[in-house]
């Protein structure tokens, strides 16, 4: 009989993902790429940065994408060139490098004197990737991201970042669930927030850092999870694979630092036999991280740790004090953007209430039945999943700078990467609520409000919440006109 339910539950865990994955494969497949007359392959100034720069290390093998010019010494006179210029590629996440790139040796009259260079202010490492799958489709089949090629080249590079992988952490989730959980419905419920209720879904059409983040953490975690669980070592390549795939989600979300301190540590007191590989495996994409940021402005440290210099505050910039408005710009309090991350309009459990259960979860560790083995690994989940994400949480609320809630965005796009660990941790709640009527409704009403903040942005993630927008058709809030 307990053979027949697991196989039972192991085919609806098969359903969900499977549904899942088509879900996440027509968001792609539909994602809009701009019209015929257009090269926008983009949906914000977000992943167009991100874009302009795989596009000009395959066209113009550069990493600049964009150039400003300047007619006279006094730097007064000047003009932007290149593709930022050009129809649908022009995005406000960039920086303009102060250093003189060009100089003109003989100027004529009117000609350019010199000339400094426009980047990205996101990491190249991912477009660096990414322009490899790019060059390899524009060789074979001529596709070009200035003509109807961006197209099919738009599609697949999201399929094989946001698409592929996954459907793998879905199984890796739902695997790792299986063993965490001990009723058949908090079992189901789990994963089905996995594949319905986190905002990997809707950003899953768009270029971007978290999705990429969400997958690779639960990459990184399995190999060292699914050991213990399994009570074995774990094995050498696990441990490098796990080292890699935490150093991927480093380079992705840089506060993921305290997930590759956590892990550390675990190997360090548990397993230091893995440590070597672990490290090994780390240190490719880090070293990755800092050697394309070297060969793109010059510099390891990311272009945007710069914010508030001269390399975002020149002439013109979308980010000098005095043109910042909007959401963008900074006016509420520590304890007011603590709410809306939490609880207000861009909260993370006003959203997705189903990360409520985890909290409690969290809090209450007495119903992870600590008393087993089972038990302490649950707990062990929980707690470390909390102290991670209040790490996190403290590093953005230092970000005065910035308290701008991820921008036009249609979630916590900055906690995405976290909501994998927190339902990993929701289990020990989940079967508690499995066990009354009231509880399992209590879940399915979660699971329903969190799959709908996540279905909300259907079109593009860069939007505001549901939430948010009832709040400011009622006059609550108001960031628009300031």
């Amino acid at each position: 009989m307990q053979d027949s339910n697991a196989s039972l539950r192991h085919s609806v865990y098969g359903l969900l993902i499977a549904i899942a994955f088509g879900i996440i494969t027509g968001h792609i497949i539909g994602v809009e790429t701009g019209s015929k007359t257009t090269a926008q392959p983009t949906h914000s100034d977000n992943d167009r940065s991100r874009w302009a720069t795989v596009r000009a290390l395959v066209e113009e093998h550069t990493y600049a994408i964009g150039v400003r010019v300047y007619l006279d010494e006094e730097e007064k006179d000047c003009v932007d060139i290149g593709q930022l210029k050009e129809n649908g590629w022009g995005t406000i996440d960039k920086v303009l490098k102060p250093d003189i790139a060009w100089i003109n040796p003989n100027p004529q009259p009117g000609e350019p004197l010199k000339a400094r260079f426009y980047y990205s202010s996101k990491p190249p490492l991912l477009p660096t990737i990414l322009a490899g799958e790019y060059w390899v489709m524009n060789k074979l089949f001529g596709w070009n991201m200035t003509n109807d090629g961006r197209f099919p080249v738009v599609r697949i590079i999201l399929f094989s970042i946001n698409g592929l992988p996954w459907l793998i952490a879905l199984i890796l989730m739902a695997k790792l669930i299986d063993q965490l959980g001990t009723r058949d419905f908090g079992r189901l419920a789990a994963v089905a927030a996995a594949c319905f209720c986190t905002f990997v879904n809707a950003f899953a059409n768009t270029l971007n850092n978290h999705t990429i983040a969400a997958w690779s953490v639960i990459f990184a975690l399995y190999p060292v999870l699914n050991a213990v669980l399994q009570q074995r070592p774990v094995s050498f390549w696990g441990a490098l694979l796990s080292g890699l795939f935490t150093g991927w989600t480093v380079a992705n979300e840089l506060p993921a630092l305290a997930f590759a301190g956590l892990l550390f540590l675990w190997l360090v007191f548990r397993q230091p036999r893995a440590l070597i590989p672990f490290m090994i495996g780390a240190a490719l994409p880090l070293a990755g991280f800092l050697l394309t940021n070297y060969l793109a402005i010059g510099t390891m440290v990311p272009a945007y740790d710069k914010f508030g210099t001269e390399w975002y505050n020149y002439p013109g910039s979308f980010w000098n004090p005095e043109n910042i408005k909007g959401i963008d710009k900074p006016k509420d309090s520590t304890l007011i953007y603590l709410f809306h991350l939490t609880f207000g309009h861009h909260g993370l459990f006003s959203l997705t209430p189903i990360l409520l259960i985890s909290l409690i979860s969290f809090v209450l560790p007495g119903i992870s039945q600590a008393e087993t083995r089972l038990g302490q690994i649950r707990k062990s989940v929980g707690w470390l999943t909390l102290l991670l994400s209040l790490v996190v949480l403290g590093f953005y609320l230092t970000k005065t700078e910035s308290y701008n809630y991820g921008g036009w965005t249609a979630g916590p796009r900055w906690f995405i990467w976290l909501t994998p660990l927190w339902i990993l941790g929701a289990l020990p709640m989940l079967d508690v609520l499995s066990t009354a009527r009231w509880g399992r409704i209590t879940t399915m009403i979660a699971l329903g409000w969190s799959a709908m903040s996540v279905a909300f942005p259907m079109y593009t993630p860069w939007r505001h919440p549901w939430l948010y927008r009832i709040l400011e058709h009622w006059g609550a809030i108001d960031y628009e006109s300031h």
